[in-house]
């Protein structure tokens, strides 16, 4: 194992408030999977922190201001440890170092909500724009069933049992049925293949959009039951950003789309390359989420 002292070292352009937090002094990580844009690590007990070299920020991400190849080369079940404001991956020789004064807080919410007609009509403009640019990738192809639309593709069978649980929550929620609603929500989790699977993605927009905005309606017994089903049901990567979602915060981009869908300060164009570039298909599949969220009370 390399030492310490001879790591590579390049500094953090940012930190989430969450991953600052998890890396507690001296503290052990270990590696548990990949994207295309970073490395997931699993702080003890059940902290995720995401190393990219994206530029979006989020609550759980180390952001550096490039992807490095060293990162390429740790592997699954490779350790990193926190010590003296570094986080250290000794067996490639490489390190981050960390600093508070670069740490990222999820901005609250600002001003307010405006009339349900108008949150609607930005969720249909983003909503073609995503179909125009990506077609039916994901659960993109629920999307114009959701909002009222013809449809333009037959569903799988997979994407039609799907279908007739989210109107199944969408009906819970008009009318306030609390039980249906946890159990429609519930049976999302741990659906679909991934580090994130597609029916945590739904999850994850249709929270922050609820939580973010609240919608006329305090969502805290719901929020808890979820959460507390994701760390047993889901990944451990998926219950972190549920628990975050929870809360009203979340990844920049998705921030612009709530935000954008909510009070218009974000661009319809924006807002649609928002959800194409979170992820391959996680993108729509949360827009997916927030459409249940917004028709719900429409």
């Amino acid at each position: 194992m390399a030492s310490s002292t001879a790591c590579h070292s390049i500094p953090a352009v940012s930190i989430g408030s969450a991953a600052w937090r998890a890396l507690t002094p001296d503290c052990t990580a270990r590696v548990i999977g990949f994207s295309s844009r970073g490395v997931f690590l699993l702080v003890p007990p059940q902290h995720i922190v995401f190393v990219s070299g994206e530029r979006y920020r989020s609550p759980l991400t180390i952001n550096l201001d490039r992807s490095d190849d060293r990162l390429r080369a740790v592997e699954v079940g490779a350790m990193a440890r926190f010590s003296d404001t570094r986080l250290i991956f000794p067996s490639i020789a490489f390190s981050i170092s960390l600093a508070e004064d670069v740490v990222w807080q999820c901005p609250s919410a600002t001003g307010a909500a405006r009339p349900s007609a108008e949150r609607v009509r930005t969720l249909r403009a983003i909503a073609e724009g995503v179909l125009a640019q990506r077609g039916h990738d994901g659960l993109a192809a629920l999307l114009p069933t959701l909002l009222g639309w013809p449809a333009t593709a037959p569903l799988s069978a997979e994407q039609s049992a799907l279908l007739d649980r989210l109107s199944a929550v969408r009906r819970a929620m008009r009318v306030g049925d609390v039980s249906a609603l946890l159990a429609g929500l519930t049976s999302l989790l741990g659906q679909g293949r991934g580090l994130t699977p597609s029916g945590d993605d739904v999850l994850i927009g249709l929270l922050l959009m609820l939580n973010r905005w609240h919608l006329d309606r305090d969502w805290a017994v719901m929020n808890r039951s979820l959460m507390e089903a994701a760390y047993r049901v889901t990944t451990t990567i998926s219950a972190n950003l549920i628990e975050w979602a929870a809360s009203g915060q979340g990844d920049e981009r998705l921030i612009a789309v709530v935000d954008g869908i909510a009070t218009g300060t974000t661009s319809i164009d924006e807002c649609v390359d928002c959800v194409l570039d979170w992820g391959s298909s996680s993108g729509s599949d949360a827009l997916v989420g927030m459409t249940v969220a917004v028709t719900a009370r429409s």
